[in-house]
């Protein structure tokens, strides 16, 4: 190769360096802020979605937002810094083509840019190895942080962000696609382009189908029961993508709803929220009745800290022996909801739906569940002492072997619940319609019966005597 053939004009060079050095510059930017952001998605905990009062600070910007603001304004950066590399790095090559044959790696600027697209051209193999690392690094790396942004947040049942957070992605995905064949002819191996695209639309269709075939339903549909034993008839898809759920994500103890987009919250972790609601159940497990016990029970029911979870889809959730005393979840989604043993005295369930829910042995005094959606809840062994159902729909819900003391069931809707082996004093079912409710073995004392709809009043006659 004589001389002439290497020498580049000064403005050419000048040119190329400058394209050099600011490419290596918007890296720099780039990576340092999807490093950020998939840090700090990755640290996004559970219990942070379940109660989002963190704030982030935003890369490039400065200032700092909450959890939700983050998970909107995060994708869009990081969508803009990454088109702007794509584009930059197409118009590096075009430069870098324009000037072919002008320059090798001994004259031109040392970059990843420069070096594999000379390397390749004088066919060597460390060029082709440089290449998949820099292709890694520009088109597969901010789409896999895309997805985890996704499969993250998916949790949080906002439907407007995730779709949001979709969107983003099959646009990304658009725009890998888009520069690999771009600039597939700059390079070799124009295969290697399309096997690479292929991989980056399969990426794309499972997220989509993902979201299609698990988020819609168990977030934007109405709710529907028993979705769990539909989705595993669906067989090889349903456990394929429950195993890459489970190897990315974890798994709990629930592993029938182990790919289900769901919070899980344990009482270890929702401790963590403050040392003293640990002070709580401690509290409620003693026997000792006491002035000062029963002022400052009164004191934590009427006055404790109230966590806002009001108005929120928390549709298969586990909150499994949580501490959410005096918590407000009125108008909150939690069907299918797994409560067991949860402390949720004096929470506010006020217009909720908790259509198949877990509540077994819950604790459940002094809360509000006026107008609620019950059916087919399970109260199993739960303390529901003063608890109000005023007006809610209790249909073939289970209350067996539960303590109703003082508990209000005024104008609701008991059709087929099941009171076997309950404790009922002081209970109230004012113009409650009780039409095929049991009471087998049932402890009833002094309950109030008036204006009760579809009594069977000899069969609690018969059984329930001093009752009555």
């Amino acid at each position: 190769m004589n001389e002439e053939s290497v020498k580049v004009t000064d403005q050419s060079m000048k040119s190329l360096e400058q394209s050099s050095v600011k490419n290596n510059q918007l890296l720099i930017i780039f990576y340092l802020s999807t490093l950020y952001i998939l840090v700090s998605v990755l640290n996004t905990t559970d219990l942070m979605l379940l109660l989002p009062t963190d704030t982030f600070k935003m890369p490039l910007i400065g200032f700092e937002l909450n959890l939700v603001y983050f998970y909107v304004l995060a994708p869009i950066i990081l969508i803009l810094l990454h088109f702007n590399i794509l584009f930059n790095y197409h118009e590096h090559l075009e430069k870098l083509h324009h000037h072919k044959g002008k320059f090798t790696l001994e004259t031109i600027d040392s970059s990843m840019y420069n070096y594999v697209y000379v390397a390749l051209k004088d066919g060597s193999k460390t060029g082709s190895i440089v290449r998949m690392i820099l292709w890694l690094l520009i088109y597969f790396f901010p789409l896999l942080v895309f997805v985890i942004i996704f499969q993250r947040f998916a949790d949080y049942h906002h439907q407007m962000i995730t779709a949001l957070h979709l969107f983003i992605l099959l646009v990304d995905v658009f725009l890998i696609c888009y520069y690999v064949y771009e600039n597939a002819h700059y390079h070799k191996f124009t295969w290697l382009s399309s096997l690479f695209s292929l991989l980056i639309i399969s990426i794309g269709i499972l997220e989509l189908s993902y979201f299609i075939i698990f988020f819609y339903p168990l977030v934007y549909a109405p709710y529907k029961s028993n979705l769990v034993p539909k989705y595993k008839e669906a067989g090889l898809y349903y456990q394929s993508v429950c195993s890459v759920h489970r190897f990315f994500l974890g798994s709990d103890k629930d592993g029938d709803k182990d790919c289900f987009p769901r919070i899980v919250v344990t009482d270890k972790k929702i401790s963590n929220i403050s040392p003293s609601t640990l002070y709580i159940p401690r509290y409620f497990a003693k026997q000792e009745i006491t002035k000062a016990r029963d002022r400052e029970k009164k004191l934590i029911l009427n006055y404790g800290e109230r966590i806002n979870l009001s108005n929120r889809n928390l549709r298969y959730a586990n909150l499994e022996n949580c501490i959410l005393t005096r918590a407000d979840m009125h108008g909150t989604q939690l069907q299918d909801a797994r409560l067991v043993k949860a402390h949720l005295q004096a929470v506010k369930f006020d217009n909720a739906k908790l259509q198949d829910a877990d509540m077994r042995e819950a604790k459940l005094q002094d809360a509000m569940l006026l107008h609620a959606k019950l059916q087919k809840a399970s109260f199993i062994h739960a303390d529901m002492t003063e608890t109000y159902f005023d007006g809610s729909d209790l249909s073939d819900a289970r209350m067996l072997g539960a303590n109703l003391v003082q508990t209000s069931f005024d104008d609701s809707i008991l059709r087929d619940v099941n009171f076997s082996g309950a404790t009922l004093i002081l209970v109230s079912f004012y113009g409650a319609n009780l039409v095929g409710a049991t009471f087998n073995k049932a402890k009833v004392s002094s309950i109030s019966l008036t204006g009760a709809k579809n009594v069977d009043y000899s069969s609690l006659k018969t059984k329930f005597k001093k009752g009555l």
